[in-house]
């Protein structure tokens, strides 16, 4: 049985997508960014990691005031992402398919899959993939597979998969499930899907070591493993704020025909492989900002 602490952060989910839903947008953006700017003036332990890995970003050399208008920067980005995460369920169609913008090999991508090719999307955590997935979806692909953290506690991560299956999402748990997600990855590649994975994130344990920016780090070897597995082509995507609007990007296209030498390649993609974060202190566009936040919990 859960413990009080447990439900606790559960009945706060849960309060905020309820609350951010109700308020009007305009309200509840300025409540999650003054939340945020609090937050970031205490200078709690968080705050202060995130500060020392956007330090690792952005260089030693850097003054300690650039360095605290990214954090904040940043602070005011992760709220951002969940107050659009919490409105997405209410969010009209025709803004989602408004407000997206691609570039890069995102048609190819589709074209793949119309033509009955599964498609293996290699995700950063940048920006909110969950709206980008969203509005894939609607774009009339069907529903997409994929493989979430089993977050703690358990009420958090059943509102998540509740969530994303509300977007036409299929969603397989890293650990804990009955068996492997890897048979249904499998499964739904061979039928022409969209498989989405992470890949800068190692949830596992068993990932691959890479040197990141300057230090040893572990990322997931799962895009790589299944496109190497089930010989389908494999886009690296990702999707980043601008201004108002959200930009989706798949900038690098692999269709994949073949093992011997391409697996080689593959090998070295995976071990040298990295997130690309955009954004920073540059305006509208807080991809590194939003990446360096995801790492707050890790010590």
């Amino acid at each position: 049985m859960p413990g009080w602490k447990d439900r606790l952060t559960g009945a706060g989910y849960g309060l905020g997508w309820s609350v951010a839903c109700r308020l009007p947008e305009s309200w509840a953006r300025q409540g999650f960014r003054l939340a945020a700017d609090i937050a970031w003036r205490r200078r709690g332990p968080r705050v202060k990691v995130l500060e020392g890995n956007l330090r690792r970003v952005i260089g030693g050399e850097q003054p300690d005031g650039q360095l605290r208008a990214l954090s904040r920067q940043a602070m005011r980005s992760y709220a951002r992402y969940w107050l659009e995460i919490f409105r997405l369920p209410v969010m009209p169609a025709e803004r989602l398919a408004g407000g997206m913008h691609d570039s890069g090999h995102l048609q190819a991508a589709l074209e793949y899959v119309a033509a009955g090719r599964g498609v293996v999307f290699a995700l950063p955590h940048m920006g909110n993939y969950d709206q980008a997935g969203a509005w894939i979806i609607a774009s009339g692909v069907g529903s997409v597979t994929a493989v979430a953290e089993r977050l703690k506690p358990e009420a958090v991560y059943q509102r998540f998969v509740a969530f994303r299956e509300g977007l036409g999402m299929e969603v397989l748990p890293a650990s804990g499930g009955s068996s492997s997600p890897f048979g249904v990855l499998a499964q739904r590649l061979r039928a022409g899907q969209i498989v989405v994975l992470v890949c800068d994130l190692d949830v596992t344990g068993g990932g691959v070591e890479v040197d990141f920016f300057g230090e040893k780090a572990r990322m997931t070897g799962g895009p790589g493993g299944a496109r190497r597995a089930y010989r389908q082509s494999i886009d690296a995507r990702d999707s980043v704020v601008r201004g108002r609007g959200l930009g989706c990007a798949c900038p690098r296209g692999d269709p994949g025909a073949g093992r011997g030498g391409q697996e080689a390649k593959d090998r070295r993609d995976d071990a040298g492989g990295r997130p690309r974060f955009r954004g920073g202190n540059q305006g509208s566009s807080p991809g590194l900002a939003h990446a360096a936040a995801r790492l707050c919990r890790r010590p």
